[in-house]
């Protein structure tokens, strides 16, 4: 598969960033409404409608208890002449009051039983939809991030001049083809460094001693966020005969201070003998070196740049420097130049 894509229109990745907006607060919307309806019903019937016939079914044991003690003195009691009572009446209220007694006892266990059903009902829904509310809360949110960042790249892309280079007729190889194709892809490589350079680099790295007193805070900054390393570069990096150690999530990684705000950036691996420290410091390429640092932990900074994923599994001694969202160079720790964008 090709690593580069072909966009015709920035305007209709914004429209349909709308768009997607628009679904999640639809789906959104509908799933709410439903699971809110649902536990309506279920808070009627566990708490109102049970509490109701509960109540119910003690008053009307009671009735029924009067209704008997009623009948049984009538027909102890006897008349003047020695005759017996009328106990219709009596019979009548004691039969009713049963009958309303049978009534409660078959509505309280009507609530119980549909009360059962219906939360098993609702537990086979919450599984149904489990995947609609993962796209909704989720992965609609990661992608709106991920076209915004898409959209800024392309706005700044197409924002860079174009290099004279870049509109000349291609040049013919002999045999009828052109050398190459004029493309809308823009050459953003730096320039060879001298390996000199790369040593000034690393020098600006801090000692071990200053890492010790950097502690991890809350990241406070979107660290170069509306940029993103090419998988083809990516796979770049995963393709390095090297042995890789991947950084365990919850070590830190120290950053100078205002490092983020530069063109040019460098990533280095050092020898970490403290633990929870996973050796790695981003610094600038350029500029006057600082002398002010902070750090973050493993996994906040992937939160914040994911395509670095595979740089932090570089091993002890690697250094790596990245222009903006271009991987430029990657060196081992005996200063070897494992691959550079120029070559």
């Amino acid at each position: 598969m090709s690593p580069h894509a072909r966009v015709d229109s920035i305007d209709a990745l914004k429209g349909f960033k709308v768009s997607l907006c628009k679904f999640a607060e639809v789906v959104g919307g509908g799933i709410s409404e439903a699971e809110a309806e649902i536990y309506r019903v279920v808070t009627w019937l566990k708490h109102e409608q049970h509490g109701y016939w509960k109540g119910q079914l003690r008053k009307r044991a009671e009735l029924v208890n009067q209704a008997k003690i009623a009948l049984n003195n009538k027909k102890l009691y006897k008349t003047p002449t020695g005759g017996n009572y009328s106990t219709v009446e009596e019979e009548k209220t004691f039969r009713l009051a049963k009958k309303r007694f049978e009534e409660a006892e078959q509505k309280l266990a009507n609530v119980k039983t549909w009360t059962r059903k219906l939360e098993h009902e609702m537990n086979l829904y919450k599984e149904q939809i489990r995947g609609a509310k993962q796209t909704v809360e989720v992965d609609v949110p990661n992608a709106l991030a991920q076209l915004d960042r898409l959209v800024h790249s392309l706005d700044a892309y197409v924002a860079v001049p174009v290099p004279a280079r870049t509109r000349e007729a291609p040049m013919s190889d002999g045999a009828g083809r052109g050398a190459e194709s004029p493309t809308m892809t823009r050459d953003i490589s730096p320039p060879n460094v001298p390996a000199a350079d790369y040593e000034i680099l690393r020098a600006c790295t801090p000692d071990l001693s200053i890492r010790d007193q950097t502690l991890p805070t809350e990241p406070t900054f979107r660290f170069l966020s509306e940029y993103e390393i090419q998988a083809s570069q990516r796979q770049v990096i995963n393709e390095l005969e090297v042995e890789f150690k991947p950084s365990i999530p919850g070590d830190k990684v120290v950053l100078a201070q205002g490092c983020w705000d530069q063109p040019r950036i460098y990533l280095e691996r050092i020898n970490a003998q403290s633990p929870g420290d996973s050796g790695w410091y981003v610094g600038a390429a350029e500029g006057t070196p600082v002398t002010t640092y902070e750090a973050v932990r493993v996994d906040e900074l992937l939160t914040l740049r994911p395509d670095w994923k595979e740089i932090l599994s570089l091993p002890s001694g690697s250094l790596v420097v990245l222009d903006r969202a271009s991987i430029e160079t990657v060196l081992d720790g005996e200063g070897k130049v494992l691959w550079h964008s120029n070559v």
